[in-house]
């Protein structure tokens, strides 16, 4: 697997604030459900399909860059979500930071374990023999599982990718919301310096991602390049792109066929940037692409929108962060039983969605059976102590939609 291959992400976004009502105007984020699928997928592809492959440039380059184009789909996307899901209308949290901090570490944390779990005898093995002396493979048999038990992987080239590669993400995603009753204090600035802050951050995102290729070539530095994708303060711009875009969706007053329009060129344009450009510039044309997309598909009609709000791709995109912390264990036996067995009738790509089909029923079983329970039931054991601030008063829909309007005018 590519050591870029590893850098990618799925963000575990709170169901239940994206399906919503559709009176509500917070709701229309419904399609960004079905987007998580699609970037997942995407990721396993990114992943597990070999570039020898493809013997088209374009497609070459799609596969190299489109690992990095879900990254920023999903930390723009867990900035707009946990924005939407947790802020109230006046810019406050809606819980304490306690239980807002509770609640997100119940929503990641099962799955996110099992993929641990579900990876270690395939990491143990790898580490053995790579290393077989004891003074080489003691130390990571320690380090590499510890520093991902605690989501510090990221902090260190060295261990970013070295315990179940992906899950570097949520490390990342842990820094996020460590800040984020911080960062919401955004929400009480201006539209002109809110929009001023997004490019800037923009300008930030697009420099963090040249920094390997003008600092090493086209070859990189293995480590020096994991650091620059995964370290997790150089991917904050990334997220507060995300959480101006909440706000952003949720004042401003632009027609369903404008947001729809939107959509589908920015579709079409992270399209030609995915096939095109160049991979030390991706992140320079796909970050205004994404977060037009994810803006243009709060509408709540055009045939973009539409699509990605059917209940097959809303089924499949509320399971999407199971099968992004599993694909990688799930793929690593697929394969090991394909070995024993010298049973391979498909062909290297077929095989792969084979894989991602098989990954993507047991993700949804996942989902169902262990991520929900347990996340209530974390929530239920830890959350229900005494001291903390109920959620806001429920609003309804048609009572938001004037107030905002109200604001704007």
């Amino acid at each position: 697997m590519r050591i870029a291959n590893s850098l990618s992400l799925a963000d575990p976004a709170d169901d239940r604030s994206i399906v919503s009502t559709r009176a509500d105007p917070g709701s229309r984020m419904e399609a960004l459900t079905g987007v998580r699928y699609i970037a997942a997928a995407l990721v396993v592809l990114h992943h597990f399909v070999p570039v020898s492959e493809a013997t088209d440039p374009i497609v070459r380059n799609f596969l190299k860059v489109v690992g990095d184009g879900s990254v920023s789909v999903f930390f723009v996307l867990s900035g707009i979500v946990l924005f939407h899901s947790n802020v109230t209308l006046q810019g406050r949290l809606k819980k304490t930071k306690r239980h807002f901090w509770i609640a997100r570490f119940a929503r990641i944390y099962p799955v996110y374990a099992l993929g641990i779990l579900l990876i270690a005898p395939l990491s143990v093995h790898q580490i053995l023999s790579s290393h077989p002396n004891a003074t080489n493979y003691l130390p990571r048999l320690i380090v590499y599982p510890l520093s991902a038990i605690s989501l510090l992987q990221s902090w260190t080239p060295w261990t970013a990718v070295a315990w179940n590669g992906p899950a570097w993400s949520l490390s990342v995603e842990a820094f996020f919301y460590a800040l984020f009753p911080l960062l919401i204090g955004i929400a009480s600035l201006s539209r002109r310096t809110c929009l001023a802050i997004a490019l800037s951050s923009w300008a930030l995102a697009s420099a963090i991602g040249m920094a390997p290729f003008v600092l090493w070539g086209d070859a990189g530095s293995v480590f020096g390049g994991i650091f620059f994708q995964a370290f997790p303060p150089l991917r904050l711009p990334e997220f507060i792109v995300g959480l101006i875009l909440g706000i952003l969706i949720r004042d401003t007053a632009l027609p369903d066929a404008a947001r729809s329009a939107l959509s589908l060129v920015a579709v079409a344009s992270l399209t030609a940037a995915t096939l095109f450009a160049p991979w030390w510039a991706y992140r320079f044309f796909s970050l205004p692409c994404i977060g037009l997309l994810l803006f243009g598909l709060t509408s709540s009609g055009g045939i973009l929108t539409w699509v990605l709000k059917t209940r097959v791709l809303v089924s499949l995109g509320a399971a999407s962060y199971s099968l992004y912390i599993l694909h990688v264990p799930v793929f690593g036996y697929l394969g090991l039983i394909q070995d024993s067995l010298s049973f391979r009738p498909l062909g290297p790509v077929a095989n792969v969605f084979f894989g991602l089909a098989l990954l993507t029923a047991l993700s949804v079983a996942c989902h169902r059976y262990l991520e929900m329970p347990m996340a209530g039931w974390i929530n239920g054991r830890l959350a229900s102590r005494p001291g903390q601030r109920r959620d806001a008063p429920a609003v309804d829909g048609a009572t938001a939609e004037a107030s905002l309007r109200a604001r704007m005018s």
